[in-house]
């Protein structure tokens, strides 16, 4: 297996320092973005379900519904966060019944749906564009 030298913080006067990550697991697990939902708007809450599925498929888990559940609610903030600690404990359980509940609460709404010109799904639930 090969080693990656990635580069971390240096300090000022100092040469770089390198932290070494071992395989490709490794290295995925060092530079991936920090997984966080915020409850700002459709798109957001979509990408969101689609990092957790994805997260929960490279761990094997993509059929507990329990464990995604609980993953998911680790990564809520802000709003998100206060929205989901008011959900029914059965939603906040099960990863079925929270991304439905997720996707109730950021509709996406469409330039077709809406007739307006400007797509809505970028905007915080309640806020127009």
């Amino acid at each position: 297996m090969d080693a990656v030298d990635a580069p971390m913080s240096r300090s000022a006067g100092t040469g770089a320092d390198h932290i070494t990550i071992t395989g490709e697991a490794g290295l995925q697990q060092a530079y991936a973005p920090y997984l966080e939902f915020q409850g700002l708007s459709a798109r957001e809450c979509e990408a969101f379900i689609a990092a957790v599925s994805r997260r929960a498929f490279t761990e094997g888990k993509e059929y507990d519904d329990r464990w995604t559940a609980a993953f998911a609610s680790s990564c809520f903030a802000y709003d998100a966060l206060r929205w989901w600690n008011g959900l029914d404990e059965k939603v906040q359980g099960s990863w079925k019944l929270l991304r439905s509940a997720m996707l109730s609460s950021y509709p996406s709404m469409t330039r077709e749906a809406t007739g307006e010109n400007v797509a809505k799904d970028d905007a915080p639930l309640g806020q127009a564009t």
